[in-house]
């Protein structure tokens, strides 16, 4: 007779990642679900996914480029703002959603086991399908304006993996911190509407002076963002190179914290949820 023992599992500093790995296809399968469930019982459906940053591109466009005439480091506005507002619609997607998502599913926390970590991680996977839809647009923007990709493009991957790095950073902090303080779920939305102008998403942090550039780089969605309009819009310079390093260790450091911090208060979820 085969005997299956349930045991608590013991303290760890950190999440195991091996253990995470062999249950990938249930990460693959939260986020399915969660792209599902969210256009579900929407109105006009994925249509969300294009009108948002549409809509977003052609105020910004007349706000702060008509009327307030800011700088943009060489490239058209409408196409400066498209990328970095598509860049910043992901990461506060991932935050918006994965900070709920142990609270959302604690019905899941007190029955089953699994590792905990897939639930905010699987928002990464799905608003990358979001993301791929929105960059889409953001290409044609770009193609209006004559602006082609050249052989920045080779570097895209490593500033949206320095913004994903972020996210994952942020949200294994928020969607912990949430399940003992309720009132972070309050606080996100707040957060993120400030953060979409300390990230750097409206004006180019060029035009700032090189220590405030260093203060920039201690957001690294923002020196993500501004990665991404250099690979993507043919114009303009990156941040200095100690802006960039900084900007590496601050998200390296956000994403180790929180992994620290998600592993400590793992085992207590299901008592506090």
């Amino acid at each position: 007779m085969r005997v299956t023992r349930i045991e608590a599992a013991r303290d760890r500093s950190f999440p195991d990642v091996v253990e995470a790995w062999r249950y990938r296809g249930l990460l693959l399968a939260f986020a399915r679900r969660n792209l599902a469930v969210r256009y579900r019982q929407a109105a006009i459906g994925v249509a969300w996914i294009v009108l948002q940053p549409l809509i977003a591109v052609t105020l910004f466009t007349f706000v702060f480029r008509r009327v307030a005439d800011l700088p943009t480091d060489g490239m058209p506005y409408s196409a400066f703002a498209a990328i970095g507002m598509t860049a910043w619609l992901y990461f506060a997607r991932v935050v918006a959603d994965g900070s709920n998502s142990l609270v959302a599913n604690q019905a899941m926390l007190t029955k089953v086991w699994f590792p905990r970590i897939l639930l905010p991680m699987s928002h990464l996977l799905e608003c990358l399908v979001d993301y791929s839809i929105m960059l889409a647009l953001a290409g044609l923007i770009l193609l209006w304006h004559g602006v082609l990709p050249d052989g920045r493009l080779a570097f895209f991957p490593a500033f949206f993996l320095l913004l994903a790095a972020t996210a994952a950073g942020v949200v294994l902090w928020a969607s912990a911190l949430n399940v003992r303080y309720r009132d972070v779920r309050a606080a996100i939305p707040f957060l993120l509407q400030t953060g979409l102008f300390v990230s750097m998403v409206v004006v180019a942090p060029q035009v700032l002076t090189e220590r405030q550039q260093m203060i920039v780089a201690l957001n690294p969605a923002a020196v993500a963002i501004d990665g991404l309009r250099w690979c993507l819009g043919g114009a303009g310079d990156l941040l200095s190179p100690a802006s960039l390093s900084l900007a590496a260790a601050s998200a390296l450091a956000t994403l180790i914290s929180g992994a620290w911090y998600f592993a400590r208060a793992e085992r207590r979820f299901a008592d506090v949820v």
